[in-house]
């Protein structure tokens, strides 16, 4: 197994494309994005989206 699996079991997020934000407001707007993903992150382990899934998948 690799570190993305056992990343994405725990539910941690890889950051594969990691962005070094030298000025002040790319950096405020870079935190922004992140925060942003943390939620929909959050949201998606908590299994707010199951639903959404399952409903789609029972159409076909």
């Amino acid at each position: 197994m690799n570190a993305y699996w056992y990343s994405t079991q725990w539910g941690f997020k890889p950051r594969l494309n990691e962005v070094k934000a030298s000025g002040g407001c790319h950096r405020f707007s870079e935190e922004i994005y992140r925060a942003k993903l943390d939620k929909i992150w959050a949201q998606i382990r908590q299994g707010a989206f199951d639903l959404v899934f399952l409903q789609s998948c029972l159409d076909y």
